[in-house]
């Protein structure tokens, strides 16, 4: 069931991801494509597609079928699978609360101090936190990527450093 729908309107003929890659690259497009390259979750869409946090932060096929949501549900013509803004401070090695249904998760513990603190490992993409995401973004392209723009994405480097730096994100 599609709550809002951009799909299928009149004077429409281009896939999702033509419409998407179009668009950016300054190309003919039907319509402006509808994308979200953040998150596009509620307890709402959560109740609709029966995943919530913690869970979608910590399966990948969770995570999958969450993000999935923004096409399958909202109409979008993009996924983000990426839901959280601490699966790399979790590789990283940070201890992480990874919150509620109702509450995003955050760094716990100590902080960093300076930039010399920052130590990155060598098996940094096999973190789970980061296979996690990984896992997810293969499901999404698997079931979903001839006809959906996937975007993968990493945190910024000022908002990666505000959470290993700063106690409190929020």
């Amino acid at each position: 069931m599609t709550l809002f729908s951009t799909k299928g309107k009149i004077g429409e003929y281009m896939k999702p991801k033509k419409r998407f890659l179009s668009a950016v690259f300054g190309g003919r497009i039907d319509r402006p494509p509808a994308v979200n390259l953040t998150s596009v979750f509620s307890m709402e869409v959560m109740r609709e597609v029966g995943v919530t946090f913690p869970e979608a932060d910590l399966d990948g096929e969770k995570m999958a079928q969450l993000a999935s949501s923004s096409y399958t549900l909202l109409g979008y013509d993009s996924i983000s699978p990426h839901i959280s803004i601490v699966h790399e401070a979790a590789a990283l090695g940070f201890e992480i609360d990874w919150g509620a249904p109702d509450r995003l998760p955050a760094v716990k513990g100590t902080r960093l101090s300076t930039a010399e603190d920052i130590q990155i490992p060598r098996d940094f993409l096999k973190k789970d936190s980061i296979k996690v995401v990984l896992d997810a973004i293969k499901i999404v392209k698997r079931n979903y990527g001839d006809e959906v723009a996937v975007v993968g994405k990493v945190l910024g480097p000022w908002h990666l450093a505000m959470v290993m730096f700063t106690s409190r994100i929020f």
